[in-house]
């Protein structure tokens, strides 16, 4: 059969996620899958130079513009896929109503932790416009079955899987970061990767940092990854600590980067599922330090596969990285193990694959 992805925001994880998934079905199984997204994007070229079928799209800014849905409806009826599965507002409503126009079933994806808006007319798109659900974290779920929005047994909990053949500790020159930079063996690095979002929390790390350094942390080092992360050259702290913080922008190869870290952090203040960065981080054996928001606790267990915080709190972070810093090898390396089981057993692509065809078994069941 014919899986539709539709996507309407531009790239970023979920965008990143979705080329894995689609790449996954195709080169794996009996079933065919592509990608609509916005045109002429940077999804679109990526998704591409990846090998994963991508149809671009015209979003019109105003969602609920007649051509959007006139153009789905024609992109539908001329594909006929078995599902379409819907991942953003945008184009939840747009190829959800030409879907629904065209009898083809539905399976809604949710990859954000935010609490429902108490609307008819917001929440329409899941009540009427879905038959299945896949979200991202275990929390998405319970805000969506308590908010009466679909049953439990129509919520399949969907995180983003990891590849592992990418991220292969066994392929990974642990020494590639610090030759790059320029820093020795006993320097300590402590980094973050993601796209650049106010909510990511790098502002919180970076206060964290200089913290540390005050405390006289000479051989603690900052690397930020991710596209947007220029941006935070123009802060007051890296201004201040810029021979010691090392922004490194966009990278094709962010599993090398990764897996040069001592530490890694995703300091989220809101928003977020289960991060993928963090399993990928887990997978190349970096101890992983996250908040207590959303879907990050699914897999950072405090004290058990990594370790937690309160958001916003650089004085926790800091706190938080010292002692990590000072765990004995043996400690470190129980919970290292621990987290990187739990990725090979739970967070890969196929598992979230296998349960994606699980919803859309149950769609094409509703709709027969």
């Amino acid at each position: 059969m014919l899986i539709v992805h539709t996507e309407s925001a531009t790239l970023g994880g979920e965008a990143y996620r979705l080329i894995e998934e689609t790449r996954y079905v195709n080169e794996n199984t009996f079933h065919r899958a592509l990608i609509i997204g916005p045109a002429k994007s940077d999804f679109e070229e990526v998704a591409l130079r990846s090998g994963v079928p991508f149809i671009g799209f015209n979003f019109r800014d105003f969602d609920y513009h007649p051509v959007n849905f006139i153009g789905a409806l024609r992109l539908l009826k001329t594909l006929r896929p078995a599902v379409v599965h819907t991942h953003h507002s945008a184009d939840a409503w747009i190829f959800g109503v030409a879907a629904r126009l065209l009898g083809i079933p539905v399976v809604r994806g949710r990859h954000i932790s935010l609490p429902f808006k108490k609307s008819f007319f917001k929440n329409f798109v899941y009540t009427h416009l879905a038959d299945a659900y896949t979200v991202s974290c275990s929390s998405i779920k319970r805000e969506m079955v308590d908010a009466g929005l679909a049953r439990e047994e129509e919520v399949f909990v969907t995180p983003a899987g990891v590849n592992l053949e990418k991220f292969n500790i066994s392929r990974i020159d642990r020494s590639f970061l610090r030759q790059e930079i320029g820093l020795k063996k006993e320097d300590f690095l402590i980094g973050t990767a993601c796209f650049l979002r106010s909510w990511k929390g790098v502002d919180t790390l970076m206060e964290a940092f200089d913290i540390l350094v005050n405390k006289n942390y000479k051989n603690f080092h900052l690397i930020i990854a991710g596209k947007g992360t220029e941006r935070m050259k123009n802060t007051e702290i890296y201004k201040k600590h810029s021979e010691r913080i090392h922004i490194l922008g966009h990278r094709d190869d962010i599993e090398g980067v990764i897996g040069g870290l001592d530490i890694f952090v995703l300091a989220s203040k809101k928003s977020e599922g289960v991060p993928q960065v963090i399993p990928q981080a887990m997978a190349l054996k970096v101890p992983c330090i996250g908040t207590e928001i959303g879907g990050i606790p699914d897999v950072v267990k405090d004290g058990v596969t990594g370790w937690l915080i309160k958001p916003d709190s650089p004085s926790e972070l800091a706190d938080k990285i010292r002692y990590v810093y000072n765990l004995p090898h043996n400690e470190l390396n129980r919970i290292i193990e621990k987290a990187y089981n739990m990725v090979h057993e739970e967070y890969t692509v196929e598992s979230t694959v296998k349960k994606y065809f699980m919803a859309y078994d149950l769609a094409l069941r509703k709709r027969a």
